[in-house]
């Protein structure tokens, strides 16, 4: 799984995934706010989905829900997430090697 950064921006929380073709990102934690996520980059054939979990204790492997609604990004876009979850993760299906995808969770208490 990839690590975030996490960075706060005018007193609002930023978590930021670097990731390639079929990589995971880590969980991003203390997600009970409203969210907006922002993906920019060269997306290649690949797929961005986001998946959250209310279960801290539940294994990385595991499957975990993909968010409700249209949060399958194919291309560069922003989007408000309206689910709040405790946990919550990108993945990116599919791509080739010049995939590189950044991901910016803004999150507002």
């Amino acid at each position: 799984m990839v690590k975030f950064t996490k960075s706060t921006v005018a007193g609002k929380v930023v978590f930021t995934w670097k990731l390639k073709a079929d990589d995971c990102g880590d969980f991003a934690f203390d997600t009970q706010a409203k969210m907006s996520v922002q993906l920019s980059g060269r997306f290649n054939g690949a797929k961005c989905i986001f998946e959250g979990t209310n279960d801290k204790d539940l294994e990385p492997s595991k499957l975990y829900v993909n968010f409700e609604g249209d949060f399958d990004f194919t291309k560069p876009s922003i989007k408000s997430i309206p689910d709040i979850s405790l946990l919550v993760r990108p993945k990116i299906i599919g791509g080739d090697g010049s995939t590189e995808i950044t991901i910016n969770l803004l999150m507002v208490p």
